[in-house]
């Protein structure tokens, strides 16, 4: 068991035993040699209680935890620790495991497709303060359905276990380990393949189950990777911004922390899905979004050039890039830090004295530094090797005007701002990205954090549009 350093631990439980009518003091007792922490509540047969546990520090040396009434043991739970938990949520790309997803040859060559070969797959993390639980595709019940992997108790990853843990936690938990030896990672991975984000929110199975059974507990953030299947259709798609942000609020309010961290994934390139652009679009929208409570220590990671060229298949290779960017804003949102996204474009605004010339602003503190990179697409690419100089201009960048007829155009770099122009559309009425499922490019918009700019369409300021 891990449990959540520096905040209240709330034990549940219900008294079970011999005690009649009687009212006693049932005492929780938190040890690790010399260190105790401990609370206590009143109880009688058949009560539920709850004991809050005041803050405890982290620490590599597990605890036990002793339940107490007149003096006497009645329940021990060993091996617990205190670190830093995580909520590990969505459906395949944050559950992608080795075990599951090419554990046999069938599904092996389904998942890969002759992109890439089993050495391209990440080695399973080896660390025993890394520890998990993995929830079983099971909605019976309202009860935690446990996987196979975890029998009844929280696993250590261990090489052997950690085959069923999703490789974007795993990656994840390992680079804050290497960041901070001293604080053991607990996972709680609730991702379920396939699904679409309606059940994951209150009234969904999946949240009847995976998330209602944790209210209370404490963690300390929740990564999230999710909306492929509503990509595959246009009404879930045009729904997404408003799911995501009922499920923000929904999952802060079941863990009892208003503004707690909530980092997520935008969806990586992929050809298969026609209205991916309109869930990007709602993702990035979220960062911004009046319908979230706070959008304070909300992180959105960019996946667009992590793929390493394998974006034909739905679980692309780059979970390690995705880990490492993931990590970089924890940081920074664990410091109380600004946190480092790529460009975010704000308005497209015409110039006045051209009207198929408009000028592209961003939002605050994410287009500082602007650069055009080139993505290293290929099985060799890793977050140092990722990135090279562009050697041609800007790409990826369409206009239209009032026919809603899409083409090409240039775009300059002016500052903070990019200067974006078409010969073929006289009045631009609207400005787009690498609005595509499947996008490429060798010279893309980068900002000084050699982060990449989210996709978007714009409509510009003071012009009659037609969106297609």
């Amino acid at each position: 068991m891990v449990l959540q350093r520096n905040k209240p631990i709330r034990l549940h439980g219900t008294v079970q035993g011999e005690l009649g009518n009687n009212t006693v003091r049932l005492e929780a007792l938190l040890v690790s040699g010399s260190r105790q922490y401990k609370s206590a509540t009143t109880v009688h047969e058949g009560s539920k209680f709850t004991i809050v546990i005041k803050k405890v520090p982290a620490q590599l040396k597990a605890y036990t935890l002793k339940f107490r009434i007149a003096d006497r043991t009645v329940a021990t739970i060993r091996n617990v620790y205190v670190g830093d938990v995580f909520i590990m949520g969505g459906q395949s790309n944050m559950e992608l495991n080795q075990h599951d997803y090419y554990g046999t040859i069938d599904s092996f060559n389904a998942n890969v497709q002759g992109l890439f070969n089993a050495t391209n797959l990440p080695t399973p993390v080896n660390d025993r303060y890394i520890r998990f639980i993995k929830l079983a595709h099971s909605t019976a019940g309202n009860e935690l359905p446990l996987s196979t992997i975890n029998g009844q108790t929280w696993v250590s990853a261990t090489t052997a276990n950690s085959q069923y843990l999703g490789y974007l936690p795993q990656l994840f938990a390992k680079q804050l380990r290497s960041h901070s030896p001293k604080v053991p990672i607990g996972i709680i991975q609730t991702a379920w393949g396939g699904t679409d984000i309606a059940r994951h929110l209150k009234g969904g199975d999946i949240y009847a189950n995976h998330i209602a059974p944790l209210a209370g507990y404490a963690v300390a953030g929740i990564l999230w990777y999710q909306g492929e299947n509503d990509a595959a259709e246009e009404a879930p798609a045009l729904q997404y911004e408003t799911n995501f942000a009922t499920l923000i609020n929904q999952y802060r309010e079941t863990f009892d922390d208003a503004d707690l961290p909530f980092l997520y994934v935008q969806l990586a390139r992929y050809p298969g899905y026609a209205y991916t652009p309109l869930v990007r679009q709602a993702q990035a929208n979220i960062l911004f979004s009046k319908a979230v409570d706070t959008t304070k220590n909300l992180s959105m990671t960019i996946s667009l050039d992590t793929d390493k060229g394998t974006a034909k298949v739905i679980h692309p290779l780059g979970k390690d890039i995705l880990a490492s960017r993931m990590a970089d804003q924890w940081y920074a949102l664990s410091a109380g830090k600004t946190v480092a996204t790529g460009p975010q474009a704000k308005s497209a605004t015409p110039v006045e004295t051209d009207n198929s010339t408009v000028i592209i602003d961003f939002h605050a503190h994410t287009a500082e530094g602007l650069q055009a990179l080139r993505p290293n697409y290929t099985l060799s690419a890793t977050s140092a090797n990722l990135l090279s100089t562009a050697m041609v201009p800007l790409q990826g960048f369409e206009v239209a005007g009032i026919d809603g007829v899409f083409h090409s155009a240039t775009a300059v770099i002016q500052g903070e701002k990019v200067i974006v122009h078409s010969d073929n559309v006289k009045t631009i009425t609207q400005v787009r990205y690498l609005w595509s499922g499947y996008p490429t490019g060798e010279s893309l918009l980068y900002n000084a954090n050699n982060l990449p700019a989210s996709p978007f369409l714009l409509a510009v300021k003071g012009t009659s549009i037609l969106f297609r």
